[in-house]
């Protein structure tokens, strides 16, 4: 079995789904990918573009919609193991973006088992708020933290990210440019 934590941003509350991040034991095998979309127009609601598109720390996948979809699904499947793969979120639209994310065309091809969790909702501590990579870390360590069985707990994950804020900044202002 694989255990995913999962964490998604979108554009304003309910809106379309902007970037993705899978995170496993394996810090080795990870999914992050954004969606190639217009976040400098007036599309992009201001709030997600003040606190949500500097935080990226990477390039938008292109081909919109469809290729971030394939992208899921080839990540998915190299990472299946035993057949059966877990994902953990901490709100609901995470997994309604992630199954929603599984269609391809309007077919539905999915070669694996797959259960859907939620972790008790609360406040994560995550290094970079808003950056879906950041957040699925922070799920999978608060998801740990919160284990009372006498299994140990895998050690904490190491910081992924050692963007400076100027670093993020050129990156911001690249994607502005889109």
């Amino acid at each position: 079995m694989t255990t995913l934590f999962l964490d998604t941003e979108f554009n304003g509350f309910g809106g379309q789904l902007i970037s993705m991040a899978l995170y496993t034991e394996d810090a080795d095998n990870l999914f992050y990918e954004i969606i190639d979309l217009p976040y400098a127009s007036s599309w992009c609601d201001p709030w997600v573009r003040q606190h949500v598109v500097p935080v990226f720390g990477k390039e938008p996948i292109k081909g919109g919609r469809v290729a971030f979809n394939r992208a899921l699904r080839k990540y998915l499947g190299e990472i299946a193991t035993n057949g059966l793969i877990t994902v953990v979120a901490d709100w609901p639209a995470d997994i309604e973006h992630f199954f929603a994310s599984l269609m391809i065309e309007g077919h539905w091809e999915v070669d694996w088992p797959i259960h859907a969790a939620m972790s008790k909702s609360g406040i994560l501590k995550s290094e970079i708020p808003h950056n879906a990579m950041a957040d699925a870390v922070a799920l999978f360590n608060d998801y740990y933290d919160a284990l009372t069985y006498d299994d140990p707990a895998p050690a904490k994950c190491p910081p992924i990210f050692d963007k400076s804020v100027a670093e993020l900044a050129s990156i911001a202002a690249k994607l502005s440019r889109l």
